[in-house]
Order: C-alpha cells, then structure tokens, then sequence
C-alpha cells in the first residue's frame, strides 16, 4: 500500500545485512527524509464545495456539492514550506485565471500546521499577483498557531481579501455579497426602464411640436 515504505524497509534491510547496523539505518533515514520531501513537494490540491444544508465542504470531484459562481474555494492538504511553496503558487495562479469569472480566491487552510518563511513570502506575492488580475486572496480556516507568522509577515493586514474563521462563513459571506450584486443590477436596470417610460421620444415630441403649429397656423388663418 505504502510504495515508499516498503522501498524504505527493503533498501535498509539490505544494507544493514552488507554493511553493518550503523550504516543500513542512516541509509534508511535518509531514504525516509528524502521520500517525505519528494511527496510533500508535489501537494494536494483539491476545489471544494459545500454539502448541501451543511456546514461542511468536500471535494468537488467526489461528492455533490455546492458553489459560487465567482469563488474559486481550494484546499492544501499539506503544510506550506520551501519544498512546495513555488509549486502551490504555480498552481493557484492557473487555476483562478483559468476559471472564468473568479473574483475570490479562497484558501481553506484546515490540512495547513506550518508554513515557513519561504511559505509566508509566497503567500505575499500570491496576494500581489492576484490583485493585480482583479482577484482578492482569502485565508480561512487558519490554525491559531499560523496567525502570528501571518501578522509577521504583514500579510494579515495587505490581503486583498479577509481572514475567515471557517470556510462555512466565508461563503455566506460570498453568497451575501453576490445576492446583493443581483439585486443592485435588478434595481439599475429597473430604473433605467422606468426613466425610458417616462421620457418622450424624440420623434413623437417632434411630431407633436409639429402638430401644435399646424394647428396655430389654422387658427391664424381663420
């Protein structure tokens, strides 16, 4: 089941049989270390919707959820350090360019325990780039013990978007915000067809004009 364990335990086998103990168990910690960069530098990340009537959010590809239009909600499901960070910010650019009409991008922190200078500086430049495609970085989900790093690293008070306690908030408060961009639009475009009503067009208030002085012209010669 587990490749790399099984290639671990093997390849440590061996050596401690043809070179000694000492030797075949540094071999299978470097192995180990080496196995755990590998894997937590190619991370999961997976877009996530609400379970209907609930509060919590699950991969779209494997359960029937919910979302917004114009939030793109992704999920890391690994910690944010130099091993991975270049690639998690690869991947969050594409995705919310690639998908039209994303104006949020959310991050569910909820699989996150660590992110490190390099994770932090990423996450900064995210924020920037982001903004300048029209697109606000938000954060939810974030462990207590990430919150002084975050504010450290300024990052707390420059995002473009907000820090949610949960993913279940923050889309409330997405689906809020979109409710009231509808209902703006409805209100504009009924005033608009209103003062349309209300105007005269152009040529029937020349057509009347015209009418008003036919009218004085008889008057006058009689």
């Amino acid at each position: 089941i587990h490749r790399h364990d099984t290639i671990t335990e093997v390849a440590t086998m061996v050596l401690v049989l043809l070179m000694g103990v000492e030797i075949g168990l540094a071999a299978g910690v470097i192995l180990s270390i080496a196995f755990f960069v590998r894997t937590s530098s190619r991370p999961n990340i997976t877009q996530v919707g609400r379970l209907a009537n609930t509060e919590h959010f699950r991969s779209i590809k494997r359960y029937d959820v919910e979302t917004l239009p114009h939030v793109l909600a992704l999920r890391v499901d690994e910690n944010i350090y130099f091993a991975n960070a270049a690639q998690i910010e690869d991947k969050f650019l594409k995705r919310a360019q690639r998908r039209k009409g994303t104006r949020h991008l959310l991050v569910v922190c909820s699989s996150v325990n660590m992110i490190d200078a390099t994770g932090l500086q990423m996450l900064v430049r995210l924020n920037s780039n982001l903004a300048r495609a029209g697109i606000t970085l938000n954060l939810s989900d974030v462990k207590g013990t990430l919150m002084p790093h975050l504010n450290a690293a300024h990052l707390a008070d420059n995002i473009t978007g907000e820090i949610f306690f949960t993913a279940d908030r923050a889309m409330k408060h997405f689906a809020k915000e979109l409710e009231e961009n509808r209902e703006r639009k409805d209100q504009k475009a009924s005033d608009q067809d209103e003062g349309e009503q209300t105007e005269t067009p152009p040529a029937a208030a020349q057509e009347a004009g015209t009418d008003v002085a036919n009218e004085h012209q008889t008057t006058f010669n009689f």
